[in-house]
């Protein structure tokens, strides 16, 4: 299974490194590979948005067992069915990654990602969900000259009315952010930079109310190549991005933010990891912390896991009201990992680990999604904790605990 302390290494909102040929027929939901996570351009495995209480889409993407292979997977629930779902790669795709879903409907949902071409060349990609089929939509503009970095921050505030986000390197040394939105037949596109000295910001995650109201999230890196300032929260008005004061957990490594959610303008929660360093820049360890957003001010949560673990990792968030908001991840040791679940009811979150999925076997939750306080939907992954690939998993949350579903 993958390891949380790999993906604590890695993780960011870039579109995977894509290789080999693109699968094109789907992962069966009971038997996938799992989310191995590449040391290139990364995720932390799979996304999932819920247009309905009984209808959620799960999005991400593996590597196959020669460990040099992308396979994107989709996996859609109607009521508590799981049903694998064809990916068609888009055309001159060698291999195909799936990096962020957002869903308006149960017939409705945004899906991005990537592909490479036969030249090693990124594209940036997206398809539509209409409650049984993906199909791909016409290709995202790009700025010429401008190469893809990154694309998984994608936020749809209505059935066919979405903001995409990406970043991109070009002449220039700086990073500019890309910022689509689709309005159900066609892309519009702005670019923009973050204000500020860091030259690498990699947006991972995005709340949109509107295409000219979001809130994100990521990681930044300064003009030295030092880490500094490497949260990064900013608002986007349709025109430019004010970047907003994250809170700093006290002992913050590298911190990356993960995801992002909010219930209004004035009510948000943001969660991720820091990975601790040493003179020669590998992980020693690692820490969840969650960011929370009152309208004026953020204020920071650090969570370092049950008592002994050296990991403690926060990945997805899903906020429905002020008071209300889930955030999932992992915690324990390299050798040994548990899903968990912190839950927020406006002053304080407190700890939910899920069930154990079998004796031996380490487990994680990488998104989730809430239509209500009481109802959210999971997905992660599980299996020995030596194995290098590992099966889907899936929790539900009925307001007090989790019950799982797994092959």
């Amino acid at each position: 299974m993958t390891g949380l302390v790999a993906i604590a290494a890695v993780v960011g909102s870039a579109v995977p490194a894509v290789s080999a040929a693109a699968a094109t027929t789907p992962v069966p939901a009971v038997a996938r590979p799992g989310a191995a996570v590449s040391t290139d351009l990364s995720t932390t495995g799979s996304r999932i948005s819920c247009g309905s209480a009984t209808a959620c889409l799960a999005v991400g993407t593996n590597t196959g067992s020669s460990g040099n292979q992308s396979i994107p997977f989709a996996e859609a629930m109607h009521g508590t069915t799981w049903k694998s779902v064809a990916v068609k790669a888009p055309k001159g795709a060698a291999a195909t990654a799936l990096t962020g879903v957002s869903c308006k409907s149960s017939s409705y949902c945004l899906v991005v990602g990537g592909y490479s071409d036969r030249s090693q060349n990124t594209h940036p990609a997206a398809w539509a969900w209409n409650g049984s089929t993906l199909t791909p939509l016409a290709a995202l503009p790009l700025p010429k000259g401008d190469s893809l970095v990154s694309l998984s921050a994608v936020s749809c505030v209505a059935v066919k009315n979405c903001v995409v986000i990406g970043s991109a390197t070009g002449t220039s040394t700086r990073f500019i952010q890309l910022i689509w939105t689709w309005n159900g037949s066609k892309w519009a596109l702005k670019t923009a930079t973050l204000p500020g000295t860091a030259a690498d910001t990699q947006l991972s995650a995005a709340h949109c109310f509107s295409p000219t109201s979001c809130m994100v999230a990521g990681l930044s890196v300064s003009l030295t190549g030092k880490l500094s300032e490497s949260v990064t929260l900013a608002t986007w008005n349709g025109k430019a991005f004010t970047p907003q004061k994250a809170a700093v957990p006290t002992g913050l490594g590298l911190g990356i933010l993960e995801d992002v959610s909010c219930s209004s303008p004035r009510s948000c929660a943001a969660v991720g990891i820091s990975v601790s360093t040493n003179a020669s820049a590998s992980a020693t360890g690692t820490f969840g912390f969650a960011e929370v957003w009152n309208g004026k001010a953020w204020s920071a949560t650090k969570w370092t896991g049950q008592k002994g673990a050296s990991v403690a990792a926060l990945l997805g968030v899903s906020c429905t009201s002020a008071v209300s908001c889930v955030a999932v991840g992992a915690q324990g040791s390299e050798k040994s990992l548990g899903a968990v679940s912190l839950i927020f009811n406006g002053s304080h979150w407190s700890v939910r680990p899920a069930p154990s999925p079998g004796k031996g076997l380490s487990s994680d939750f990488e998104g989730v999604s809430c239509t209500k306080s009481n109802s959210c939907v999971a997905i992660g992954e599980y299996g020995p904790s030596t194995a290098t690939s590992g099966k889907p998993l899936a929790g539900y949350w009925n307001g007090s605990a989790w019950k799982l579903k797994h092959a």
